[in-house]
């Protein structure tokens, strides 16, 4: 059985690998199927959702390079947890613009 040191701890890679599958996902939802339902008159929401999920795949693409470019300048580390909050704040603006900004209504 594998302790939680050895999973994440000594080895980062694995925790990359599923930050950026996640990520993928999320930036595949926004970009595909939330705008498959949309009214004619919604134009406007698929416009903000592909715009996020593009958002969400660059961010996906600056993680190596900003991390390749900018290490001398700042931990690594710094680079993938400011990009990965962008991920997350994209995703949710996504989610709330999907969600029409309502709480569910109970009928």
């Amino acid at each position: 059985m594998l302790s939680m040191n050895t999973a994440w701890g000594e080895n980062p890679a694995l925790s990359y690998r599923s930050a950026a599958a996640l990520f993928i996902l999320l930036g595949g939802i926004s970009l595909f199927i939330f705008p498959l339902d949309l009214r004619p008159a919604e134009q406007w929401r698929a416009n903000w959702y592909r715009a996020l999920g593009a958002l969400i795949w660059l961010s996906l693409a600056l993680m190596p390079t900003l991390s390749w470019l900018a290490g001398a300048f700042y931990n690594r580390d710094h680079v993938f947890f400011t990009l990965e909050a962008v991920c997350v704040t994209a995703f949710a603006a996504s989610f709330i613009l999907k969600g029409h900004g309502q709480p569910a209504r109970s009928e």
